[in-house]
């Protein structure tokens, strides 16, 4: 009988075996689970970078779309207002520059600004229109026009207040005139006529002494005789008064137009109640029709008689 056989126990080298064995497969299962992570986590970053660029472009798209809108909307704008802008061809051009080029400017921010200053621009004209009837000349003019894009609103405000600082008489309608024939602000203290922009007339401005004294009277026969008041229309014209040789002398109807004014013009303007002027009117055979600046009657005498006269041209 065979007598049974002993369990052999593994020896110590046995025993490294094995645990390096398992310690090699836990390994190798650690750097496979890490590497699975690594892709995943990969593969979520790729993921959201191209969501993320998707949503990049999805925004992109959108703001065009409200920049070509908004572009849309600012042509309208310039073909609405196409006939007040004429009447600023800095701003004109400015406008069409931006329509020309908009990549340089954000459509969606510029256009709620141009709205406003095209909501200003009526009223900021009729302002520029007061203003350039005072006289004031373009070095004068240049605070009060439109900057950048566009100082509509900014411009209307300062021509606003410049306009409140003016004397209300005459601002509308009447402007001083100098020597050579420019138009001067209404604030200045030497002038020799007047325009009366309704009538399109220029006044020639009585003195109180020297050659268009109010105080010189003159005969009316029209044949350029000495001390004629065609002799003093020659002279007038000969010294090129206010930069003009087509000064004349007025119609009865004219200087009964004048006289309706006078109770305006004369507090600032030289246009004084007071004197008969004779016109070019004629009345009958060797008589002329003249008018009372007294009271505005209008009446006619000899053309020997004496009388005032204030010469008169159109102007523009």
């Amino acid at each position: 009988m065979t007598a049974p056989q002993q369990p052999v126990s593994p020896s110590l080298q046995d025993l490294g075996t094995y645990l390096q064995g398992l310690a090699h497969i836990q390994l190798e299962r650690d750097r496979l689970r890490l590497e699975h992570a690594a892709k995943e986590a990969q593969a979520n970053r790729q993921l959201q970078t191209e969501e993320a660029a998707r949503q990049v472009q999805a925004k992109q798209a959108a703001e065009q779309t409200e920049r070509d809108a908004a572009l849309e909307q600012l042509r309208l704008l310039r073909l609405r207002h196409a006939h007040l802008l004429d009447e600023v061809p800095a701003v004109r051009t400015e406008f069409d520059a931006l329509l020309a080029n908009p990549v340089g400017h954000d459509t969606r921010r510029v256009l709620p600004e141009v709205q406003a200053e095209m909501s200003a621009l009526p009223k900021y004209l009729e302002q520029l229109k007061k203003v350039a009837q005072t006289g004031m000349g373009a070095q004068q003019l240049e605070p009060l026009l439109p900057k950048g894009l566009f100082q509509i609103a900014v411009a209307h405000q300062e021509a606003s207040q410049w306009l409140a600082k003016m004397p209300k008489h005459g601002l509308a309608r009447y402007v001083k005139i100098g020597t050579n024939g420019e138009r001067l602000p209404a604030f200045a203290a030497h002038w020799v006529a007047v325009l009366d922009t309704a009538s399109k007339l220029i006044w020639e401005l009585k003195t109180e002494g020297g050659a268009h004294s109010e105080a010189r009277t003159f005969t009316n026969y029209g044949d350029a005789r000495e001390g004629d008041s065609s002799a003093y229309v020659q002279e007038v014209n000969r010294e090129k008064f206010a930069g003009h040789t087509d000064w004349r002398m007025p119609t009865i109807d004219e200087l009964t137009q004048l006289f309706g004014a006078t109770s305006e013009l004369e507090h600032g303007w030289g246009v004084s109640k007071g004197g008969f002027f004779w016109s070019s009117s004629a009345s009958s055979d060797g008589y002329a029709w003249f008018i009372s600046f007294h009271g505005g009657s209008r009446n006619y005498n000899s053309r020997s008689s004496q009388n005032a006269v204030r010469l008169v041209r159109v102007g523009q």
